[in-house]
């Protein structure tokens, strides 16, 4: 297998094997398909996986159902997915209309061509927004050129990144993202960033807050403005969140993943698990193991 810049185990949970291996695989570390291309190699249904990648999916007509986090969604025609690296997602179904664009965007390019302040940006974006026809066109025009550009056997990466660049900043102005983040947004989302980083041994708001240099009511208070529940709920969301993935593998029982998730009563793990989810612990599992 060649080697490449967009490593396949970057993608491998989304994208079958045998693509790298095809005269389509772009070995670039933003890679762009339209939907008829790679559609046949995408793992569908996927099960929950945490992206390590930025994906941007143009959907310009047909439609999918697809998971962010512990939201479903049923998305139709003219219709922009943008789900950021670190989010747990799924894509459940793609119909066999579907047309569009499908974005893979390493973290090491966004960085590269953004802001901090921008990347921040881009958590405030719904993962669906929904396109008018002409807006529509635009990113299918950009998504073609980027396409075009990454498949001239010498492309410039000034102008790939450049594009990239133009398309994400049209994606913030069509989401309506305001340039200025207010206080609250902006303490939430280093909150939600924190958590990624530390779900696994930090679990109380005093933590996050001290991190944060704010008190922990003050925290709260920003969590619930912007994400619409508390920080003490956000946290246990995100822990079981992980739950789920870790329930893909076969050889750790409930117990042992409740204690991998430091909760120290596995009886309480499956409450709220349940709580959240709608299903003990052993439902999911069993359903997924026969997905």
């Amino acid at each position: 297998m060649k080697t490449t810049e967009f490593t396949y185990n970057t993608v491998k949970a989304l994208i079958k094997p045998e693509f790298i291996n095809t005269a389509a695989f772009q070995n670039k570390p933003s890679q762009v398909y339209p939907l008829e291309i790679i559609q046949p190699y995408l793992n569908i249904p996927l099960a929950l996986s945490k992206s390590n990648y930025n994906l941007l999916l143009l959907l310009e007509d047909g439609s999918l159902n697809l998971q962010i986090n512990t939201e479903k969604y049923h998305v139709e025609k003219n219709s922009l997915i943008f789900i950021s690296i670190g989010t747990i997602y799924a894509f459940r179904e793609i119909g066999e209309q579907a047309k569009g664009y499908l974005m893979l965007i390493e973290s090491k390019t966004i960085t590269a061509i953004l802001s901090n302040k921008t990347i921040l940006h881009l958590s405030l974006i719904h993962p669906i927004t929904r396109l008018s026809g002409n807006t529509s066109l635009w990113f299918d025009n950009i998504c073609k050129l980027i396409y075009d550009e990454l498949n001239r056997t010498t492309s410039n990466r000034n102008i790939g990144q450049s594009l990239v660049r133009a398309l994400i900043y049209k994606l913030l102005e069509t989401a309506n993202i305001q340039q200025n983040l207010p206080r609250e947004q902006e303490i939430a989302l280093q909150f939600n960033f924190l958590i990624n980083e530390h779900y696994l041994e930090q679990h109380s708001t005093g933590f996050y807050a001290e991190k944060l240099s704010i008190s922990p009511n003050y925290l709260n208070r920003c969590v619930q403005a912007v994400f619409k529940k508390s920080a003490r709920n956000f946290i246990i969301e995100s822990r079981i969140l992980h739950a789920q993935l870790m329930m893909l593998d076969s050889t750790k029982d409930i117990a042992e993943i409740a204690y991998d998730l430091n909760f120290e009563d596995p009886s309480y793990f499956s409450r709220i698990f349940k709580k959240i989810t709608g299903r003990t612990p052993s439902e999911y599992k069993a359903q997924n193991m026969h997905a």
